[in-house]
Order: structure tokens, then C-alpha cells, then sequence
């Protein structure tokens, strides 16, 4: 539900205009921070996505899934999370869920173990090319 209030900020600067995509990579701190369960961090994401959908139907949704920690605890979690989130993106239109969380090992993540390392992000970047998201040098 956190999502829900801190998306009205993150949006607002769009003016109600909708953004051409959307990129999200949310749930990990939900679970290594804040102790989500899966359900709960599986709802939650629901929720926002849908609600994103509803207010820019036109808009293309790119989900990362939940990368998992170097220290692997949660591991479960993670896995039950982005494995429920890929099946629910997989019949839906307007969101493409992407496996990052496959490709980063706990090399690449920072010094925390749980978020990733700047040049990391070549990886998402290079499969949000990959699944046809068209990024514009502004």
C-alpha cells in the first residue's frame, strides 16, 4: 500500500500526461527490510501495477523482478515473489515482467549485498532493449 501513496509523488511531475513506459524494480527491500511475506509483497505489486495501468492504459509497464541477496537469505521468498509476478505479467498486455534476477550474481551488487552495483545496471538496461522498451536519449 506504501507503493499506492509514494506513486501519486513519483507521477505527479507527468502533469497527467502519461509516460511513454514505465520501469519499475520494486519488492526488495519489502522483503529483506520489511519482512513482507509473499502474499503481501505479490498483492502489493499487483495493485500498483494495476493502478498504473488504469490511470495510462496506453503505457507499457517493465517489471524487474526482485533480485535476490548475496547473502541469500529470503531466498525462498524472492523466488515465490518472482515466480507469481511472472505468471501474473505473462497474461497481461500492457506489463512485461523481466528475469533479471537470473543474470545478477552477488558480485555485482554492493557492498549491502542487496542492491546492485551502478555498473549492474547495464544489465537492466540491456534487457529492457532486448524485450523492445525504445529508451530516448533526452
Amino acid at each position: 500500500d506504501h507503493w499506492q501513496v509514494l506513486k501519486d509523488d513519483v507521477f505527479s511531475v507527468f502533469n497527467g500526461t502519461a509516460p511513454k513506459n514505465i520501469v519499475i524494480h520494486l519488492g526488495t527491500n519489502d522483503i529483506h527490510d520489511g519482512w513482507y511475506s509473499v502474499e503481501k509483497t505479490t498483492k502489493g505489486l499487483q495493485a500498483l501495477f494495476t493502478t498504473l495501468h488504469k490511470e495510462y492504459p496506453k503505457t507499457k509497464i517493465y517489471y524487474f523482478g526482485i533480485t535476490y541477496p548475496a547473502f541469500r537469505t529470503f531466498e525462498h521468498e524472492v523466488g515465490e515473489t518472482n515466480r507469481i509476478m511472472s505468471e501474473w505479467c505473462a497474461d497481461k498486455e500492457y506489463i512485461i515482467y523481466i528475469d533479471t534476477p537470473s543474470m545478477i550474481t552477488p558480485e555485482m551488487l554492493r557492498g549491502d549485498g542487496l542492491h546492485p552495483r551502478l555498473e549492474t545496471y547495464s544489465v537492466f538496461m540491456s534487457e529492457l532493449e532486448k524485450v523492445g522498451c525504445i529508451i530516448e536519449e533526452k
